[in-house]
C-alpha cells in the first residue's frame, strides 16, 4: 500500500457501542450500463442509505453518527440477478471516528462486466493518509482523491485517468494557479505504477496535456476534453490537441466542476458533457463548433443517446421522460413515473430503455411504452456492507405478484447455489440459478411468471449443504 502522507493519531478509546435507529434515506442513483460479446445488458447504479446510529465511547460520550452505503450494484438482464459489484461505506473505528471507503469511478473493459477497472479511496478513522488501489490488482497512490474521470481506451488498452487537483500541474504551471490538471496514461500490460511514490515522479511520457472526459468510439484517437477554460479535441491520442472552443467557462467554474460520463453522438461530430446535473452539446457544423446547455430549465436532469441515430437522446424533468431527435431543439413526452428519474441507459439498436428512478429500476420499451419493474427499492436495511452470519432466503417481493417479482437470498460464504421455483403438484417450472458459484453476501434474482397461471408457487434454494423453501402468489 503506498502511503503519500500519513499522520498516526494516539487516540486513548475504546470500542464504540452501536445501536441502529432507523434508516433516515435511501434511494437509487447514478445508471449506467454496458452490452456483453453476446449482446447481454449489463446494467451497474448506487442505493444510497443512511442509517442514525449512536457511538458511545470509553468516556462515556455519546453522539449520533450518520452509517452511510452508496454500494454500486450489477444487475444482469439474462439472468435477472442483482449484486454488489463495488463497496462503497463509512466505517466507525474506535473512539467514533469514521473511515469513508468509496468506490470513485469505474469504467467498462473488454466488452466484459467482469473487466470494470475502478479506483477506491479510504480516508479517515485513525489515520491521515489517502491512496488508491485499482481492482485488477494494481494500486498507485494520486494523493488526493476525487479523481474527475476515467477513460478506455481500446484500441491502446490503455486507461486515461484524469484528476483536477492542482498536485497534477508540478510540472507545469505554479501551484497557486487555479487551472485543471493534466491526465495521465496507464497500460494496463505495463507494471509501471508498482514503481513510483508519488504522482510527481511519473515521467513526462504518461501525461496528457489537457483534461481527458472521453474517448470518441467513433474516430480513431480522437480525445475530448477541457484545458483551462476551452473545450480541446485530439486526434492523435492525446500528443497534441485543438482549441473547439475558447473560454467557455469562467476559470473558477470549470476548475470546480466535476464532469461525468462524455456521450458521442452518432454523427461523430458531437459529444455531450456531463457536469453535475447539467448537460452541455458541443457540436460541429460547417466546420464551426458550437457550445449549449440542453439542461437549462429542467430538473434532475438524466441523459441517453441513441447511439445509431444523430441528434436524438432521451432525457427527464423531474419524474418525466422525454426524447428529442433534434440535438435538443425540441422534445416529446414519453412517460411519466412515480418518482423523480435518476439516470437513463439506452440499448443500443432496440426499443428498450432503462430507467433508474429513486424507488426502482425499470424496463421501458419506448415504442409501446410498456414498463416492467426489475428492482425495488428494499423497505429494510437487508442491504449491508457486512458479510451475512448465516445462509438465509427471504419473502419475495412484491407477493402477490404480477407477473414479475424479486427474490433475495443471503450467503455467509462463497458457494455453490441452486435457486429454483415449482408448482404445487412439485413439477420444475424455471431455473433461476444453475448451481452457480455466488460469493458471500446479498444476492437478489428476479422472477418472471408471465408464461405460467395464475397459484400458489414455491421457490427453493439450495446452498451449503441447506434447502431453504417458501411460497409465492402469483395473481393475474
Amino acid at each position: 500500500m503506498n502511503k503519500l502522507f500519513g499522520i498516526t493519531l494516539l487516540i486513548s478509546c475504546s470500542i464504540p457501542a452501536l445501536s441502529q435507529e432507523n434508516i433516515s434515506e435511501a434511494y437509487f442513483h447514478e445508471l449506467q450500463g454496458m452490452e456483453d460479446s453476446a449482446g447481454v445488458t449489463h446494467l451497474f447504479y448506487r442505493m444510497f442509505t443512511s442509517e442514525n446510529i449512536r457511538c458511545t465511547d470509553m468516556d462515556g460520550y455519546t453522539s449520533n453518527i450518520s452509517k452511510e452505503r452508496n454500494h454500486i450494484y450489477h444487475y444482469d438482464t439474462s439472468t435477472l440477478e442483482d449484486s454488489v459489484e463495488f463497496r462503497a461505506y463509512n466505517s466507525i473505528s474506535p473512539g467514533c471516528f469514521e473511515e469513508w471507503n468509496d468506490t470513485e469511478r469505474f469504467v467498462f473493459t473488454d466488452n466484459h462486466p467482469d473487466s470494470t477497472f475502478a479506483i477506491k479511496s479510504t480516508i479517515g478513522g485513525l489515520y491521515g493518509w489517502y491512496y488508491f488501489p485499482v481492482s485488477d490488482g494494481h494500486q498507485f497512490g494520486l494523493n488526493i482523491g476525487n479523481p474527475l474521470g476515467v477513460s478506455f481506451d481500446e484500441e491502446l488498452n490503455d486507461l486515461i485517468i484524469t484528476t483536477p487537483f492542482r498536485i497534477l500541474m508540478i510540472k507545469a504551471k505554479a501551484f497557486d494557479e487555479k487551472h485543471l490538471g493534466k491526465s495521465f496514461r496507464f497500460s494496463r500490460g505495463d507494471s509501471v505504477w508498482h514503481s513510483y511514490e508519488n504522482i510527481s515522479d511519473l515521467p513526462d511520457s504518461l501525461f496528457i496535456n489537457f483534461t481527458v472526459t472521453g474517448i470518441n468510439p467513433h474516430k480513431s484517437g480522437h480525445y475530448v476534453g477541457v484545458n483551462d477554460s476551452n473545450f480541446v479535441q485530439s486526434t492523435d491520442f492525446g500528443k497534441s490537441s485543438e482549441i473547439l472552443l475558447k473560454h467557455s467557462f469562467e476559470d473558477w467554474q470549470i476548475y470546480d466542476a466535476k464532469f461525468g460520463t462524455t456521450y458521442f453522438d452518432a454523427d461523430s461530430n458531437s459529444f455531450y458533457l456531463t457536469n453535475r446535473e447539467k448537460i452541455y452539446l458541443v457540436t460541429q457544423k460547417s466546420n464551426q463548433w458550437s457550445f449549449k446547455e440542453l439542461s437549462d430549465g429542467y430538473q434532475s436532469y438524466r441523459f441517453a443517446p441513441d447511439a445509431h441515430k444523430s441528434g436524438s437522446f432521451y432525457y427527464s424533468n423531474n419524474d418525466s421522460l422525454l426524447y428529442s431527435e433534434d440535438y435538443g431543439e425540441s422534445g416529446s413526452l414519453i412517460t411519466t413515473f412515480l418518482h423523480k428519474i435518476t439516470g437513463l441507459y439506452k440499448k443500443p439498436n432496440s426499443d428498450i430503455l432503462y430507467v433508474l428512478t429513486r424507488k426502482e429500476l425499470l424496463k421501458v420499451n419506448v415504442e409501446t411504452k410498456q414498463t416492467i419493474t426489475l428492482e425495488h427499492l428494499p423497505v429494510s436495511s437487508e442491504q449491508s456492507p457486512d458479510i451475512p452470519n448465516q445462509i438465509s432466503l427471504e419473502q419475495n417481493y412484491p407477493n402477490p405478484f404480477n407477473p414479475s417479482t424479486v427474490i433475495s437470498y443471503q450467503l455467509n460464504s462463497k458457494q455453490l447455489v441452486r435457486l429454483e421455483v415449482f408448482d404445487v403438484t412439485g413439477r420444475k417450472v424455471a431455473v433461476l440459478v444453475d448451481g452457480e458459484r455466488k460469493s458471500a453476501g446479498n444476492h437478489r434474482v428476479g422472477f418472471d411468471g408471465s408464461g405460467i397461471s395464475s397459484g400458489v408457487y414455491f421457490y427453493r434454494l439450495e446452498t451449503g449443504g441447506q434447502t431453504l423453501t417458501k411460497k409465492m402468489l402469483l395473481v393475474k
